[in-house]
């Protein structure tokens, strides 16, 4: 009974995602080929551009996932997924440097206010590489986690890798903006795109959801298997 009910709240905000995503590209209308030939315009620097602001504003707690939107809608699928991401890993180490070597006493101060995110940084450090890959794909903070690996003896180098953990959120993101920059363009009758082609889009968007979520549950299942103290640690905030 406990797992119908969760398969059918994953059913449910599926299709809350998929409505909100074709409500969002009609509401975007006819803006998105303006919108896209100003960037066009920008050539190599907008997207550089939109890198370096996600670098710069995701260590403030901006969520990136704004930005993985944008992306989507302005660059496409992988050119928005290259952006993002590597934005993002520029911002994960600046967090680790602020955090390593600038801030170090003051965010772990901050981190004895937050036990569970201190807690899962003191297992990362002591399980290495695969166990930081999986941490990412975890709901958790990624900017908060970067800080929080900040004040351990954590290499940088095994840091860096751990963020690659990181992609496959990023994607599923870039892939929401993409649909919904698609819909747009339906909306003000600018896609020259087939029926079967606008259904597998939005089946995509569907598939790489559930995809996400059973990757999700995986890593964290794999994470309490590694460490089981951190069972609680790895719940999301309600």
């Amino acid at each position: 009974m406990k797992n119908r009910q969760s398969i059918l709240i994953r059913l449910v905000i599926i299709v809350a995602l998929v409505v909100a995503v074709i409500l969002f590209g009609r509401w975007m209308g006819s803006e998105i080929p303006k919108i896209e030939a100003d960037i066009a315009a920008l050539g190599f620097w907008g997207p550089l551009a939109l890198a370096v602001i996600v670098a710069l504003a995701t260590p403030l707690f901006v969520p990136d996932t704004l930005f993985a939107v944008a992306a989507g809608v302005l660059f496409g699928l992988i050119e928005g997924t290259v952006v993002v991401v590597t934005g993002a890993l520029g911002a994960s180490c600046l967090c680790y440097i602020i955090s390593h070597f600038i801030l170090r006493k003051r965010v772990a101060a901050a981190l004895s206010q937050q036990p569970k995110i201190a807690a899962v940084a003191a297992a990362a450090e002591r399980r290495g590489l695969k166990f930081q890959v999986l941490l990412r794909l975890t709901p958790l903070s990624p900017v908060a986690i970067s800080y929080a690996l900040g004040t351990t003896n954590t290499r940088f180098s095994t840091f860096i890798l751990g963020c690659l953990g990181i992609i496959p959120g990023i994607f599923v993101e870039v892939y929401f903006g993409y649909v919904a920059g698609h819909a747009a363009k339906i909306a003000g009758n600018a896609s020259s795109h087939s029926r079967l082609h606008e259904f597998v889009l939005f089946a995509g968007l569907a598939v790489c959801i559930v995809l996400i979520i059973y990757v999700t549950r995986m890593a964290r299942q794999a994470l309490t298997e590694a460490d089981p103290a951190l069972d609680e640690d790895l719940r999301p905030e309600q």
